[in-house]
């Protein structure tokens, strides 16, 4: 997130649920795979660890850096937008190397593993970066203050606290709106910044409860060229993904039920199935362009 430096004299004991963690698997001489959502400061996160670390070097992979890691010391290579590392050879052998002296953390952004050669070593502890709790979203909000140069009432920063559910970057965009006067509901910015976080969350395996992403903020999903004027729940994405990208096709019923459950999909009553196409046809009734989803019985569905 921009600004992060104007953070970083944020009190020790901010993210200290997350760095204990890693602190752990460090001391283990194991490395560390940080998933980070969108939104939730991974880089200021990285950044404040890497301050407290005796021994660390932050190097940020979408800039340019020098293949010059020193294996004669015990170090942390902290490794920012991991899912754009390219010479995983390199650091293979950096690792191979000095086993019991240098760790890794991989911080992605995303929620996948990296793949190929350190793939192994990716997968030695996994970690999500989860939303900030309650005491960290008030000290970033007072940090927000001090960077905007604003004051904000009790009111107004419960209803932020409320409202943005731990994630910095939306507590930082409602800072300066609320400041400014400015409904929530009519900022570009933090519209984008919603749209970004609902796309991750309905193709990963969290189940977060976020206020905003529940408000009355007009938030439109689009899939395909379907422009949806209701919101649409993580596994009825997941639904009209499969049927738009099968449009004018025959969509089993198995085939639905595997993409909207799929590791639980054996545990699912087909009734539930139903009572989404259910709901489905009465958002795809307020959706442009017009669409019709076709029943089968017994067989599936065509949308067309």
């Amino acid at each position: 997130m921009s600004d992060s430096f104007d953070f970083l004299d944020l009190p020790e004991t901010f993210r200290q649920d997350v760095f204990t963690k890693i602190i752990a698997a460090i001391d283990r001489h194991e490395s560390i795979t940080l998933l980070s959502p969108p939104g939730m400061g991974k880089t200021l996160t990285l950044q404040l660890l890497s301050k407290r670390l005796a021994n660390s070097l932050y190097i940020d992979l979408n800039s340019p850096w020098e293949k010059n890691i020193d294996i004669s010391k015990p170090q942390v290579i902290i490794l920012d937008h991991a899912e754009n590392i390219s010479d995983q050879f390199y650091f293979k052998s950096v690792r191979e190397s000095a086993r019991d002296k240098i760790s890794f953390i991989f911080a992605v952004s995303g929620h996948k593993v990296p793949d190929g050669p350190l793939h192994s070593v990716c997968l030695e502890n996994i970690f999500v970066l989860n939303p900030l709790n309650e005491t960290d979203a008030n000290l970033f909000i007072e940090r927000c203050q001090q960077l905007f140069k604003i004051k904000l009432t009790p009111k107004e920063k419960a209803e932020i606290l409320r409202l943005a559910g731990g994630i910095p970057r939306v507590i930082k965009r409602l800072c300066k709106l609320f400041n400014d006067k400015i409904d929530p509901a009519t900022d570009p910015k933090l519209q984008n910044d919603i749209k970004e976080i609902q796309d991750f969350l309905h193709t990963s395996p969290q189940n977060w409860k976020i206020p905003i992403l529940e408000s009355s903020l007009p938030v439109t999903e689009t899939i395909g060229e379907i422009n949806f004027s209701e919101n649409l729940s993580k596994q009825e994405y997941l639904l009209v993904k499969l049927l738009t990208d099968n449009k004018g096709k025959l969509v089993t019923r198995e085939q639905m039920i595997e993409a909207v459950w799929q590791s639980k999909m054996y545990d699912i009553n087909e009734h539930a199935l139903d009572q989404m196409l259910h709901r489905l046809r009465s958002k795809l009734a307020s959706a442009t362009p017009k669409c019709k989803l076709i029943t089968y019985r017994g067989r599936g569905c065509r949308l067309m």
